[in-house]
């Protein structure tokens, strides 16, 4: 009885290492790691709200809170907490205006920057980053980000930067759990 021991603990051993390293595979898999990709600004998604502060300028601060879900807690739910602010007096590419940010579980996964002349700005960013704004919907910046331009529902225009990790990650959240 003792002689099947060793070899009995050895394959559990086996299994145990072999679910461990599939969790942690499909992990990486269906979120790409916490690699950063460029949003506007010097500003990354997967930042921390304490990141974010660190990197504004402190005139622009403090920020305001326009909304914020309660982190959930529950043994069947992962995790969840938007939370959203706006800093007045933003400037991006010579052109000031309004920014607000969207984080998802403590991490940017959104920004959004309302120029107080819309048209300089999308100029300024085809000369800045070379992608024309004004004559597609949206475009990919590598790694993970998508950009794009478009409008409030009061009318007010504005340019979009997002993690497309994040936002899968937070859709999946919204269809599943909700």
């Amino acid at each position: 009885m003792l002689r099947g021991a060793p070899i009995a603990v050895l394959c559990l051993g086996a299994i145990l290492l072999s679910a461990c390293g599939s969790t942690q595979e499909g992990k990486q898999a269906s979120d790409g790691g916490e690699q950063k990709s460029p949003l506007l600004g010097g500003l990354a998604s997967f930042e921390s709200p304490a990141e974010v502060r660190e990197k504004l300028e402190p005139t622009l601060l403090p920020w305001k809170v326009v909304e914020e879900s309660a982190p959930t807690t529950s043994a069947k739910r992962p995790p969840f907490r938007q939370f959203v602010v706006t800093v007045s007096g933003y400037s991006d590419l010579g052109q000031g205006g309004e920014l607000k940010l969207r984080f998802f579980n403590d991490r940017l996964m959104e920004a959004r920057f309302f120029p107080k002349d819309p048209e300089r700005y999308l100029l300024a960013f085809r000369e800045s980053q070379g992608i024309d704004l004004a004559s597609t919907t949206e475009a990919s910046v590598p790694p993970h980000t998508r950009v794009w331009a478009s409008s409030e529902h009061d009318g007010q225009r504005y340019i979009g930067w997002a993690d497309t990790r994040l936002e899968k990650e937070f859709d999946d959240w919204i269809r599943r759990y909700s």
